[in-house]
């Protein structure tokens, strides 16, 4: 198994305020389950899925938010769409998306099991 190392750098300025309203903290407990997700393998099966399907979005990014947030806040596929935007890195698909995966995905039940 390859040991992955994640170093974050992080620079403070006290002459930066912060807007009222703004957004500064994010759940980062997602980034442990991802680094399962990939060394499953996970990602390189839903790229041959896309190529296959030829979908233009990242079904990836769909299926590790699926699997990060029903294990993170169990909850609906819509819940865990928008729960998924507390995490550091924000989803990048639609909604729309989310649902269109379940149907391709589906068809791909015993493979990934």
């Amino acid at each position: 198994m390859k040991n992955l190392l994640y170093t974050f750098d992080v620079s403070l300025n006290e002459l930066n305020q912060i807007e009222i309203g703004e957004k500064k903290n994010f759940n980062i407990g997602y980034l442990f389950v991802n680094f399962l997700y990939h060394q499953l393998g996970l990602d390189k099966f839903c790229e041959e899925i896309s190529k296959k399907h030829k979908i233009e979005y990242n079904l990836s990014d769909v299926l590790s938010m699926l699997i990060s947030t029903r294990i993170i806040a169990p909850s609906s596929k819509l819940s865990s769409y928008y729960y998924a935007f507390n995490f550091l890195e924000q989803p990048s698909f639609e909604l729309h998306h989310v649902y269109r995966s379940l149907d391709i995905l589906s068809n791909y039940c015993d493979e990934i099991q």
